[in-house]
């Protein structure tokens, strides 16, 4: 039976939606591991310490104040700026607004692709959509300005060519002008997202050179204008990336010669990394490029070779391998050395800079096998195409997991890159913020005798000095570095921190006070003006100071802690747990905050709620001592006096040296009636503090019990 002609459309459509809903799923699947990845690297700044998300005014000052932001892409910070509304500083919302926009990418990609009637083109898709090597991009919140961008980029290219469907073919219909604003506003719209963009018109006129093998000025005219929008917004890019991101201060030591070297070994270093994407790092080996090496002539060499030569191929294999190397080539520009950019300072690649670019060789490969394939059975051509989009994605599955948090992103950078002195650095930096410090120690040493920058190696020597406990050392190291790289707001906030370590109080509050002078948005100064406050019992100045830090960085959980302690102690409460729950929406899991919310809910008489937050505690650290004398205080309270005698057992067993879990556990015990077992805890709390007032005089009553109870029973 000949099915019903109308009915041919609505099979088509709902194809199409089976296509497109099949691709989404597969993109959210092998990008499901990001529910658990949290912050990284500079993410602070653009997210969790960027002020112009939460200050009055903020969003106007992403886009008229071209140093407000780290980069000046307004769009993205835009879209942070909405998010922040909306889920706050909880990192699961931005991780998949990232996989989202992917996703979408990957969709109008295969749109784009069929318009240019390319084989495979929903393979190609998907492939684009799985591929590790763009995990970088996706799951580092940071580069919302390639998923954003890549998006605006490919609906300008969509509608561009629904605008003009003779840039395809020469026979093809008049313009629709509707599309020309549209394709025109997306376009702008990826400008300020990600001045990489800026070569689409190029690269819609080696689509038409491609289609129809000519250009003529009529496909180019009406691409004036973005070519125009283009060059202004890079200049844009240019002037802040030098003089506020600092690439004026990078001394990369490159000739043109040198340049060009790098550009070629770059673009195979990208090909190589799609082919086959294996040891994919967040930081790659820094190369020493030598124009005396006679082999690393080759990469360009053979560069322009293969162009070359699918130049002279064109009429037999046709132009589609050519438009896909220069695509390749002409997309990655930017990246490939001409330009400097910051990243350069430690490494000449980054996965993230051939996001879009990869478009080029994925298309071309597939599209090559798709033609072959149509050659032979469905099925079994089939079979290969699954099985690679099945490898692809678990390969990206398994890659998300590396940026689960900065810990377990810089390990995997120095096993794969043992020669990159940021990520021991970084490493360092983190460690030492857990109390880590021998483990610090040793990753600041290496990035010290791995950078070849001595003017940063002074700052790794000063931080091991730091974490060995070494403060008078780590201030000459610091000191040192003042001279030879300048003063700067992080120097100074060192040298406040050694001297507070020191106890050398008002020179410290010096530094921090120097540090905000010199910036009055810098968080780690006002958190420790702050704590050293707190420390010293100044309690009104110490809360100004760490609200201004928190104004700064929303994400300092230590600062809503001690401000609630100061709440509290003025007897606060209400507002005190209000400063504690927002911590918690910051970091969900921080014992030290679910230890002083319980604390604080059993002293407002909610020891129901109390007791979940400190049974919640010790789950998530069930080796902590703290965690469960807490808990075994609240059991108490609660009235539960066997498991609350137990939880105070055990967290003796972990604390060794704990004395009021020794103290409550005896109280506890003497309550109970247990009275042997309470003199030996006692005597416990005496052996580790033998001045300690209550454990004695509990000492005491107890033996005073022992002998009443023996003359009691003597007859």
């Amino acid at each position: 039976m000949t099915p019903n002609r109308s009915t041919q459309p609505q099979a088509r459509r709902a194809a199409a939606l089976a296509a497109g809903a099949a691709l989404f799923l597969t993109t959210a699947a092998a990008y499901l591991p990001v529910r658990d990845a949290g912050y990284i690297w500079d993410d602070d700044s653009y997210i969790t310490t960027n002020a112009t998300l939460w200050t009055p005014g903020g969003l106007g000052r992403i886009w008229s104040d071209f140093r407000a932001t780290p980069q000046y892409y307004p769009l993205v910070f835009t879209t942070f700026w909405i998010e922040y509304r909306l889920w706050g500083l909880n990192p699961l919302g931005y991780h998949a607004v990232n996989v989202v926009l992917h996703a979408c990418s990957a969709l109008l990609l295969w749109r784009v692709l069929r318009r240019l009637e390319l084989p495979g083109a929903w393979v190609i898709a998907a492939v684009f959509a799985v591929h590790p090597v763009h995990v970088e991009s996706v799951a580092w919140v940071t580069e919302r300005k390639n998923v954003l961008s890549g998006l605006m980029y490919l609906v300008a290219a969509w509608s561009y060519l629904r605008f003009d469907p003779g840039l395809l073919r020469s026979d093809a219909p008049a313009r629709n002008p509707a599309f020309y604003v549209p394709a025109l506003f997306a376009f702008c719209l990826a400008l300020v997202s990600k001045t990489v963009t800026g070569t689409l018109p190029a690269a819609l006129l080696l689509l038409a050179w491609w289609k129809k093998g000519r250009l003529a000025l009529r496909d180019a005219a009406p691409m004036l204008p973005m070519f125009a929008a283009a060059v202004v917004m890079s200049r844009i890019t240019v002037a802040t990336e030098k003089y506020h991101v600092r690439t004026v201060d990078l001394d990369l030591g490159l000739t043109f010669i040198d340049r060009v070297l790098l550009a070629g070994r770059a673009a195979w270093f990208y090909a190589s990394k799609l082919i086959w994407p294996r040891n994919l790092a967040f930081s790659y080996e820094k190369w020493r490029i030598d124009s005396t090496a006679w082999w690393q002539w080759v990469f360009p060499a053979a560069l322009v070779l293969v162009v070359a030569g699918l130049w002279l191929a064109r009429h037999r294999i046709g132009r589609g391998p050519l438009a896909a190397a220069l695509f390749f080539v002409g997309t990655l520009f930017p990246a490939l050395g001409f330009v400097d950019v910051y990243p350069f300072r430690y490494s000449w690649v980054a996965d993230h800079f051939q996001y879009l670019a990869s478009i080029g060789p994925i298309a071309a490969v597939i599209a090559a096998a798709a033609i072959v394939a149509r050659r032979i059975h469905r099925l079994a051509a089939m079979a290969p195409a699954v099985g690679l989009l099945a490898t692809l994605a678990a390969l990206t599955y398994a890659q998300c997991g590396i940026y689960r948090d900065q810990e377990s992103l810089w390990t995997d950078t120095i096993r794969k890159n043992p020669t990159g002195w940021m990520a021991h650095e970084n490493l360092g930096g983190y460690l030492a913020r857990q109390g880590r410090f021998d483990e610090a120690r040793f990753h600041f040493e290496r990035a010290a005798a791995l950078n070849p920058d001595r003017s940063r190696s002074s700052s790794h020597e000063a931080f091991a000095a730091m974490t060995a406990g070494d403060y008078s050392r780590a201030i000459e190291l610091f000191e040192r570095e003042q001279s030879e790289v300048g003063d700067t707001p992080f120097i100074q906030v060192n040298l406040g921190l050694c001297r507070m370590e020191l106890g050398q109080y008002e020179a410290a509050l010096r530094h921090f006070d120097t540090a905000i002078a010199m910036r009055a948005e810098h968080a780690p100064a006002w958190f420790h003006r702050g704590r050293l406050l707190f420390r010293l019992k100044r309690p009104i100045e110490a809360e100004a100071a760490l609200e201004r830090a928190l104004q700064h960085d929303r994400t300092n959980v230590e600062a809503y802690r001690l401000i609630a302690r100061l709440l509290a102690a003025r007897g606060q409460l209400d507002a005190a747990a209000k400063q504690l729950d927002e911590a918690l929406v910051v970091k969900p899991n921080d014992v030290a905050t679910l230890h002083d919310s319980a604390m604080l809910l059993a002293r407002r008489g909610h020891v129901s709620e109390a007791l979940a937050r400190a049974r919640r505690a010790m789950t998530i650290a069930p080796q902590s001592g703290d965690a469960h004398r807490l808990l075994g205080m609240l059991l108490l309270q609660s009235g539960d006096a066997a498991a609350g005698i137990e939880a105070l057992r055990r967290a003796a067993e972990l604390s060794p040296t704990d004395v009021d879990a020794r103290y409550n556990l005896a109280a506890a015990l003497s309550a109970a009636g247990r009275t042997d077992e309470a003199v030996r805890w006692c005597r416990e709390v005496l052996s580790i503090a033998p001045n300690d007032a209550d454990a004695a005089a509990l000492l005491a009553e107890l033996s005073l019990r022992a002998v009443g109870a023996t003359t009691r029973a003597t007859p």
